[in-house]
Parts: structure tokens; C-alpha cells; sequence
């Protein structure tokens, strides 16, 4: 029995009453850009061979952990990375292999872009595992150019592949939330007016960006120090050219990174501004009510005066009292407001 599944029909888990997910495939890679499939009980015949093998199993397969350990005699901590619940990018040598964890946008149904998938890699000059819960492209285009003979050729080949792949695979969400911050800084740029309303659309959109930027750069940032550290490292399983294509996937990891900084930069200056002109108005408000409590202050002042319940108040017994009173009063009041427009205050 061959151990292949079709990877466009594979989930995060199984369907009720189905079998437990296992190995998605293994092929021995001819050194020549392609690969044949091999059956499961034909890898330990195989394991110390000639033949360079690419492992791809699911992280739930619950054969795992044992398989790992008494077919392929996988270090220890080497299993626990590959099956572990949840990793960061990372990178690590363990005697004759090479650990590498990264990570992928998910390109799954129904899932954000941003929560990435993991792809667990154990690399050795004759074999390498790679292991996933969820879906990953970048393992199926590899696996696709074996089949048309035009693959890597050594189990290096296939980890630099697919970290190139999981770069690539990126790049169009990057420019989507690249797209939508300037599309965002372009809409505020042209909003001639205080508008709240439209304000509060922008700060809404720019809130999702933030956190996708965030979310991203938590793993890119960690995925560009481990390649750093893998290609700082002569290890024999890489050659020559595997290291000139990590170096291609470092480059564009970086670049990922520098971006997404510059988008932060960009968004924390667009959230500034819209900020500004809402404390601006504020300000104006308070400065409007201010200068209307500067009119009637003195106003209430001499009504406060004036209503005492004294003897000997002036124009008490006149009945022209009253509106000689609100006379002075208007005046008062238009003397204030041409006082404060003269002086440019209002």
C-alpha cells in the first residue's frame, strides 16, 4: 500500500467516522529532479541506502511519534519539534540534522491569511521529514515539479525549495495589505473636511491592517534570524546551491520584514493624523465654549448683583427698571462679542 493522499482534499482534522490522517506521501528522490512513490513497509529496507527520501506526513497521524522513533531512529527533540503543538520559526542542528520550523499564510477555506501555518522540517544529507496540520501550497508545487522531473535533487533541494515556495506564497497577500494601507492614505488625503464618519470607516480598516501587520511580522521576523542561523552553518546536508536558494528565500524574508515596518511606520502616521484633526476639533469646541462662558460670565455676574434681595437697589421702583437693565445687558453682551472678533479670537 502506497501512503499518498490527495492534498487539495486534506483538513486540519478528519471528517466524523473517517481514519485518523497519516502519512500524505514518500518518494525517493532520483537525484535528477524527479522522484518515485514509496510504500511505507518499504522505507526501512531503504533507510541507509543510496536513495535520498522525502517524508511528507500529517502532524495527527498517530503513528507518528513511534514510526519516527523505531523506523527512522529520530533524535527526540527532533519528534517533539515535528509534532509538537505549536512552534515559532526556529532553527536548530542536532548531530547529523537540521531542524528548521517555519511558517506559511494560510491558504486554507474560510481561514485569515495571517493565522500562518506550520511547516516542520528535519533535514539530513539522505532524508528529510516534513510534517503539517494544515494545508500548505508550498509543499504540493514541490511535489508537483518531482513529478515533472524538474525538482530539487537532494533533500536540501526540497528545504530550500520550500521555504523559497512559502516566500513566494506570500508575496500577494503582502501587496494586498500594502494595497489597502495606501488605498486607506490616499481616502484620507483626500478628505478636504472633517468628516467623523468617513474618519471612523478609515480608522477601521487601518485597525485590521495593524493587526495583520502585527500577526505577520511575529513570525517573519524569527523565520529571517532562523535562515540567518541555518546558512551561518556549513552543515554537509546543504549544498552549494541548496544555500544560494535559502539565500534567495533569507533575501525576500527580509524584504517582507523591511516592508512590513515601513507599512507600521506608515499606519501608526496615518492613525497620528487622523487623531490630530479629532483633538483639533475637540479643542476648537472647548475653545468656542470657552469664549461664549467669557460673554455671559460678566453678565451673570451683574444679574447675580442685581438680584439681592436689598433695599436702596437702583431702578428698583422704576418701571423702566427692568428693560433698562436687559438694555445695558445687550449692550454689554455686543460690546464682548466685537471685543473678541476685533481681536481675532473667534
Amino acid at each position: 500500500m502506497v501512503y499518498r493522499k490527495d492534498d487539495d482534499k486534506d483538513a486540519t482534522a478528519p471528517p466524523a467516522g473517517a481514519e485518523a490522517p497519516d502519512l500524505l506521501w514518500i518518494v525517493a528522490l532520483d537525484g535528477k529532479g524527479g522522484c518515485r512513490e514509496v510504500a511505507l513497509d518499504d522505507v526501512p529496507a531503504l533507510i541507509g541506502g543510496p536513495e535520498r527520501l522525502w517524508i511528507h506526513l500529517h502532524r495527527g497521524w498517530p503513528k507518528a511519534n513511534r514510526w519516527l522513533k523505531e523506523v527512522l531512529a529520530i533524535p527526540r527533540p527532533a519528534r517533539r519539534d515535528l509534532l509538537a503543538e505549536s512552534t515559532r520559526p526556529d532553527s536548530a542542528f542536532l548531530g547529523e540534522g537540521v531542524l528548521l520550523n517555519m511558517r506559511g499564510i494560510n491558504v486554507n477555506p474560510g481561514a485569515d491569511p495571517e493565522d500562518m501555518v506550520s511547516l516542520r522540517l528535519w533535514i539530513t544529507t539522505s532524508l528529510i521529514i516534513t510534517s503539517r496540520a494544515r494545508f500548505i501550497l508550498a509543499a504540493k508545487d514541490v511535489r508537483a515539479q518531482l513529478a515533472q522531473g524538474q525538482g530539487p535533487v537532494d533533500c536540501g533541494g526540497v528545504a530550500a525549495a520550500l521555504a523559497l515556495g512559502l516566500a513566494e506564497r506570500m508575496q500577494p497577500f503582502l501587496l494586498e495589505l500594502e494595497d489597502a494601507i495606501y488605498a486607506l492614505d490616499e481616502r484620507d488625503e483626500e478628505l478636504r473636511e472633517n468628516n467623523p464618519l468617513v474618519e471612523e470607516e478609515i480608522e477601521e480598516g487601518l485597525h485590521q491592517s495593524r493587526i495583520d501587520i502585527v500577526s505577520l511580522r511575529r513570525y517573519l521576523a524569527p523565520q529571517q534570524a532562523a535562515l540567518t542561523r541555518l546558512m551561518g552553518h556549513p552543515h554537509p546536508a546543504l549544498s552549494a546551491q541548496d544555500r544560494e536558494i535559502l539565500g534567495a528565500a533569507l533575501a525576500t524574508f527580509t524584504r517582507y520584514v523591511e516592508d512590513l515596518d515601513s507599512l507600521r511606520e506608515q499606519a501608526a502616521l496615518l492613525r497620528d493624523r487622523i487623531q490630530q484633526r479629532a483633538q483639533q476639533r475637540i479643542n476648537r469646541s472647548i475653545y468656542k465654549m470657552t469664549l461664549l462662558a467669557g460673554i455671559f460670565l460678566p453678565l451673570t455676574f451683574f444679574t447675580g448683583l442685581l438680584g439681592v434681595n436689598l433695599g436702596g437697589m437702583p431702578g428698583a421702583q422704576s418701571p423702566f427698571g427692568f428693560w433698562i437693565l436687559v438694555g445695558l445687558l445687550v449692550a454689554l453682551a455686543i460690546g464682548e462679542f466685537l471685543y473678541i472678533r476685533h481681536s481675532r479670537r473667534f
